[in-house]
């Protein structure tokens, strides 16, 4: 996940768009959304716990990666977690 998203952030910057990684890599997703104004696109790295806590995350293009049967014991089954 990390590694798509490391691309994802290339293939931009080689766009010539500005963007800046964040999430569970280089800087946390708070600090970069203060910055996200001057930015075109904010890559973010996130998994399943920090998503939970989002009230009004709204991507405009989003890839879910790796849906596999992890963190059984957080969630009460493959439906829940997909959720």
């Amino acid at each position: 996940k990390t590694s798509a998203a490391k691309l994802i952030e290339q293939v931009l910057l080689g766009a010539q768009r500005e963007t800046r990684l964040a999430g569970k890599v280089d800087c946390p997703v708070c600090d970069a959304v203060t910055d996200s104004k001057e930015l075109d696109y904010l890559t973010l790295a996130v998994n399943s716990f920090q998503l939970e806590l989002t009230q009004f995350f709204q991507p405009t293009v989003a890839v879910l990666m790796n849906i596999e049967q992890d963190h059984q014991d957080h969630y009460q089954g493959m439906a829940e977690y997909v959720k």
